[in-house]
Order: structure tokens, then C-alpha cells, then sequence
């Protein structure tokens, strides 16, 4: 027998290294933060060393007047200082923090009505959330510089969002390159985000396409799935004039949700398709129940859901499948 041996392997393989992000690599794990019930702070997830992204949702109301977030019991006023002083902790360590504006639409009230609504919008997200931005105006995370902006629109309306993307790239040139996303739903053509995605000014550098919610094309329908991913990377290798966006394969993590997949499910419907060349990562909703959602459905290894993933993206798996067959 060579239990003392094997057991040893599996410590080794599933120990988790620091996470930092690369846009040029494949095994990026992003997770969604702010609205998890009894969620730890953001710089409890950084620092537990398995993400590379974290995205703060959510902006919830936002048009040409008016900009207002909720991000759980994090922050209960204008001013966000646990959640600034933690996201320049993330950063320390390589994790990159951006926002995502819209969510629940029942929730929240965001939308623009015209181009001219969505630069104005896009000028008062950068007042606020950019320490150079007008000084007059409160500045939620303080002299804290975020990352990015995300879409995740659930109301059908898409006007003004090239617009606005287009301004804030400009906006924050003078900072840093921002990381723009949108996070489509599975089927296709997304009636949320699509103008966005396919536009040549805008390049945005990364989707989070959801492979939940709708049955068809979830993750936990194998041959829905399939015949969706076929769908999006024609999309992402021919339609899409964003030349070097990435998708990141994105899943529920809670286990009482029904598009729920495990991590054994989730490896062997990602087989063959980490290579491709769009492919950029897994995210994530969200850190709390990937956090606590237990997983032991490889080897019978104990794991978080997060940890579950980052090995999956490292080819731990793939190892031990090589292992078994010695």
C-alpha cells in the first residue's frame, strides 16, 4: 500500500499560495463582495490567499444626478473607511478591487437615458471614487483609487453604457488602466450588457458570464452547457471587437441554490476548454457562501469552494488523475 505516500501528495497539492492577478493568465479566481449575509470584511477574503479579483457590489442607483451604493453591513454611511483601508490591503497583495454597478433591479434604480446621461454618469463615479476627483464631493473610499467598474444590469437597458465606459477609461487614464467588465447571462444574445461587450472603443478586458440562473444553458445542464459555451466562444473568438477580453467561466456557490454544481462536476465540464485562448478564469457569487460552502467531491479532500476552484485553474486535478493511473 501506498496510502502514507498519497496522502502526502494531496497535502502538498492542496495547500493554496498567495493569489495576485494576471491579466495573461488562466487561473485567475474572481469572487463577488458586499451583499453576503454576515459577511467577513473584504480583507478577510484577500488575505485568506485564493483570489485574484474581488468585485464590490453593488452601485445600486445611478443616472445622470445621482450615484448611491449598499454594500451590506460594511458600510452604513457616505463614507466607506473599513472597506477603503481593506481594499488597499488587497491591493498590497496583488488582488485587484473593482466596482459593479446595478445587481438586483428591485433592489436599486440605475440607467441612463442617452450618451450624454452616461458620461455625466461616469463623471460622478469618478468624483467619488477617485481620490483626483472633485474635492467638494464625498469620496466614500477616501484617497483610495479603485481598479475597475463591472456591469451587472438586470433592468434591459443598455443606454448609455458605452458612453460611460468610454469616459471613465479617459477619466482614469491619468491614474491607472482600469479593468472593465460586464457580467452576461448565459443566453444568447445578453439583452443587458451586449452593446458594451461587442463595441470597438470600449475594449472591455473581461466577462463574467453567468452559468447559472437559466436552465438551458447552467452549468448543471452538461449538455446545455456545451452547446452554450460553442455559442459564446464564437462570440468571443469572432463577434466581440474587444480584442483581448477574457471570459471567466462564473458559478453559484451556494449549495442551497439549485444551479448549484460541485467542484468534480465543475472540472470535468471545463475539460478541453481552459485552452482556449479567451479563456481568462472562474468568478464567483459570492466570497461568504464560497467561503463557507464545503466541497470534498475530489478524492474526498476537504476544501472551500474557492480553494476548490483555484486548484482546479492550478491542474491540481489533472495531476491526480495522472497519479491514479500509475
Amino acid at each position: 500500500m501506498q496510502l502514507i505516500p498519497i496522502l502526502s501528495t494531496l497535502t502538498l497539492l492542496f495547500s493554496t499560495s498567495l493569489a495576485a492577478y494576471d491579466a495573461n493568465s488562466k487561473n485567475n479566481v474572481a469572487v463577488y463582495w458586499g451583499q453576503g449575509s454576515n459577511q467577513e470584511s473584504l480583507g478577510y477574503y484577500c488575505e485568506r490567499g485564493d483570489v485574484d479579483i474581488v468585485v464590490i457590489s453593488f452601485i445600486n442607483y445611478l443616472n445622470s444626478t445621482y450615484v448611491g451604493f449598499n454594500f451590506g453591513n460594511a458600510c452604513w454611511g457616505p463614507e466607506c473607511p473599513l472597506i477603503a483601508a481593506d481594499i488597499k490591503k488587497c491591493q498590497a497583495l496583488g488582488i485587484k478591487v473593482s466596482l459593479s454597478i446595478g445587481g438586483d433591479e428591485r433592489l436599486g434604480d440605475y440607467g441612463c437615458t442617452s450618451d450624454a446621461d452616461g458620461e455625466a454618469a461616469a463623471q460622478m463615479l469618478y468624483d467619488m471614487f477617485s481620490p483626483n476627483g472633485n474635492p467638494k464631493v464625498t469620496k466614500p473610499f477616501g484617497d483610495v483609487t479603485i481598479d475597475g467598474f463591472d456591469l451587472d444590469i438586470e433592468n434591459f437597458n443598455q443606454k448609455g453604457q458605452i458612453a460611460m465606459f468610454k469616459k471613465l477609461r479617459k477619466l482614469f487614464a491619468k491614474e491607472k488602466t482600469l479593468i472593465l467588465s460586464a457580467c452576461p447571462q448565459c443566453p444568447y444574445p445578453d439583452s443587458n450588457v451586449n452593446d458594451v461587450m461587442v463595441d470597438e472603443e470600449v475594449q472591455l478586458d473581461l466577462v463574467f458570464m453567468q452559468f447559472y440562473s437559466n436552465a438551458g444553458c447552467s452549468m448543471n445542464n452538461k449538455d446545455g452547457f456545451a452547446n452554450s459555451w460553442k455559442t459564446w466562444a464564437n462570440f468571443m473568438e469572432n463577434v466581440t471587437n474587444s480584442k483581448d477580453m477574457k471570459m471567466y467561466v462564473t458559478l453559484q456557490a451556494s449549495k442551497s441554490n439549485e444551479y448549484h454544481t460541485n467542484v468534480s462536476w465543475v472540472n470535468e465540464q471545463l475539460k478541453g476548454k481552459m485552452s482556449d485562448s479567451f479563456f481568462g478564469g472562474i468568478g464567483l457569487w459570492d466570497a461568504t457562501v464560497a467561503t463557507e460552502c464545503t466541497d470534498t467531491s475530489i478524492s474526498g479532500v476537504s476544501q472551500n469552494y474557492i480553494q476548490g476552484m483555484k486548484n482546479l485553474l492550478s491542474g491540481v486535478y489533472s495531476s491526480l488523475a495522472k497519479r491514479d493511473e500509475l
